[in-house]
């Protein structure tokens, strides 16, 4: 595959427009595409032929409006790593997941996240922030 010619060829919503070189790490053929939306996207000869890149990013970006747009939106808040998102998270677990080493104390004696906060990080935070917790 890597002395493959990909000029021409279609990924998903990619047409490889021609090579632009080597990268340094993977040592991979290193391609410029053109995206079906008009936007240019970079990438290596891996990326192309297992699917792992397949648009410049815009079909992400049309995936979570129309999530928007049901109500699914995956928030980003980027509190992924802090301390209050682990505890909502775990709590979360231990009222729904069977599978959880806490869940017969919490979970199966009926205790549950209460429904304004079950899939809103965001909520937990500010009710914890403006408890001071």
């Amino acid at each position: 595959m890597v002395g493959k010619n990909l000029i021409g060829q279609r990924f998903g919503r990619l047409v490889v427009i021609k090579q632009i070189g080597t990268d340094k790490k993977t040592r991979q053929k290193k391609w410029l595409c053109i995206c079906d939306c008009g936007n240019e996207k970079e990438t290596i000869t891996s990326y192309l032929t297992s699917g792992d890149t397949s648009s410049c990013g815009c079909y992400r970006k049309e995936c979570e409006l129309k999530n928007l747009k049901k109500g699914r939106a995956s928030i980003k808040h980027g509190m992924h790593n802090t301390r209050i998102y682990q505890i909502w998270i775990n709590m979360r677990n231990r009222c729904n997941n069977q599978n959880s080493t806490f869940y017969k104390i919490y979970g199966g004696r009926g205790i549950r996240v209460c429904s304004e906060w079950q899939d809103d990080f965001i909520k937990f935070y500010n009710w914890a922030i403006n408890n001071r917790l």
